[in-house]
């Protein structure tokens, strides 16, 4: 029997991609690698474009102000991020995180990483998969310097602090009791 803990491949992209946004949701620094995930595109959410259930959770940490990264499939297009290794209870709080299941859904794709992408890697990452909105979001162009944190950097970091802590508040409730968080 293994006494390491169960580790999911995670493709991160944009500000949860982020060292220190990472280090405030999981309260580690998990090992990261660069990876891209193709046929899919970088966009950005408007609170007009989050659906009623979503917007609900949102209203605890932000305002109608707020604004989030998000991709969508797009043959031809690629979107660069981070491949982590992360444990199940770190999963998640990454669901949390993505509002997996209100606005977000879990997905398994492949994803290139080492010299010239050509190690494929199967991964969860998490999309929108409803084209009544995907086909609302606004694309971004990938660049070397563009805007990360679309809702400030403190911020964000606080946020995410938030979410961990009331994930595993969560989590040390009996099964019965846990609310919100689903084992898939």
């Amino acid at each position: 029997m293994s006494h390491f803990p169960q580790t999911i491949n995670y493709f991160a992209y944009m500000e949860t991609a982020e060292e220190e946004v990472l280090v405030a949701l999981l309260g580690r620094r998990p090992a990261q690698l660069p990876a891209l995930l193709r046929d899919y595109e970088l966009c950005t959410a408007h609170w007009q474009h989050i659906p009623r259930d979503a917007r609900d959770a949102l209203v605890k940490y932000w305002d109608s102000s707020f604004q989030a990264h998000a991709i969508r499939p797009a043959v031809g297009k690629s979107v660069e991020g981070s491949l982590i290794f992360v444990t199940i209870t770190e999963r998640d709080i990454l669901k949390a995180w993505m509002l997996t299941g209100k606005w977000f859904e879990r997905i398994r794709v492949d994803v290139g990483i080492g010299d010239g992408w050509t190690t494929m890697l199967r991964v969860e990452t998490d999309t929108i998969r409803d084209s009544r909105v995907t086909s609302q979001l606004s694309p971004v162009v990938q660049k070397k310097r563009m805007i990360v944190y679309l809702n400030g950097h403190g911020r964000t970091i606080e946020v995410a602090n938030r979410v961990r802590t009331e994930c595993l508040k969560r989590l040390s409730r009996p099964p019965a009791m846990r609310v919100g968080l689903s084992r898939k």
